[in-house]
C-alpha cells in the first residue's frame, strides 16, 4: 500500500499544465514529499533515505512481489478528496493514500477497485469514471519488496463518513490511521506526506480542466 514518488525539493509549486510522461522538475529524488526544512544537505538525503529503507531493494537480496493495483480518486463537487493515512509497520513512515489495492486472481479492475472500496470506506454504490493516472513503482511493505503497477479511477461522490470494514481487511486495518477529506489548498499548504507526491497539482488541473482525456503516467 505504501507508495513511493519523485519529489521536487523546495516549494510545492505546480506546473502550468500537464501531459503524458510529466514529472516534476526535481534535484532530489526521494520516496515521497518531504517538508523542506529536513533537507538541507546531502547528507540529510542519505540519512533519510536509510531511515525509511528507499534503498532497501538495492541493499538486500530479496524476492519482488509483481502485482498490479487500483486506486479511487473520490472526489465531492467542491473537489475534496478522500485520503486514509497509513503507516508502515516496520520504519513508522506515515503517508495519506487514496483508497484501493491489489487486484485479487481473476478481478478486473472494476471488480477490484469495487471491492477495495467498500472494504476501505464502506461506498458501494457509485458510479466508476475513467481511468485519469497510472503508475509503476517499486516499494517496501512490512519487510517484502514489492513492483506494483497502479491504475487511479475518478469517482465522484457526496460527502460521506467513511467506515472501514476490519474483518474484510485485515491488513489494511492494522496500519490504517485515519480518513480525512482534503481540500486542494490543505494538502499543497501541509508538511504531511502524500502519494502521489504531486496531488495536490493533480487534483488543481482537475478542478480546472476536467479529467484528462487520456491517463496520465504520475511517476516511474
Amino acid at each position: 500500500m505504501l507508495l513511493e514518488f519523485e519529489t521536487t525539493r523546495g516549494s510545492k509549486k505546480c506546473p502550468a499544465s500537464f501531459s503524458n510522461g510529466f514529472a516534476l522538475p526535481r534535484n532530489i529524488r526521494l520516496g515521497f514529499w518531504h517538508p523542506p526544512s529536513r533537507i538541507r544537505n546531502w547528507q540529510d538525503v542519505k540519512r533519510i533515505a536509510l531511515e525509511y529503507e528507499i534503498e532497501h531493494d538495492h541493499r538486500i537480496n530479496m524476492p519482488m512481489i509483481r502485482r498490479k493495483a487500483v486506486r479511487a480518486v473520490i472526489l465531492t463537487p467542491d473537489h475534496r478528496i478522500l485520503l486514509m493515512k497509513v503507516q508502515e509497520p516496520v520504519t513508522g513512515l506515515q503517508v495519506w493514500i487514496t483508497p484501493g489495492g491489489g487486484l485479487e486472481p481473476g478481478e478486473s479492475d472494476e471488480e477490484g477497485l469495487r471491492r477495495e472500496v467498500a472494504e476501505e470506506t464502506g461506498a458501494r454504490d457509485f458510479r466508476l469514471g475513467p481511468p485519469i493516472w497510472t503508475r509503476k513503482h517499486n516499494f517496501s511493505w512490512n519487510g517484502r519488496s514489492y513492483s506494483q503497477r497502479e491504475v487511479y479511477f475518478l469517482l465522484r461522490a457526496d460527502y460521506f463518513v467513511p467506515v472501514m470494514d476490519v474483518e474484510a481487511a485485515p491488513g489494511e486495518a492494522s496500519a490504517f490511521r485515519e480518513f480525512h477529506w482534503w481540500t486542494i489548498g490543505a494538502i499543497a499548504s501541509s508538511e504531511e506526506r502524500f502519494a502521489p507526491g504531486n496531488l495536490h497539482c493533480l487534483l488543481e488541473s482537475i478542478a480546472e480542466k476536467g479529467p484528462p482525456d487520456t491517463p496520465l503516467s504520475v511517476g516511474a
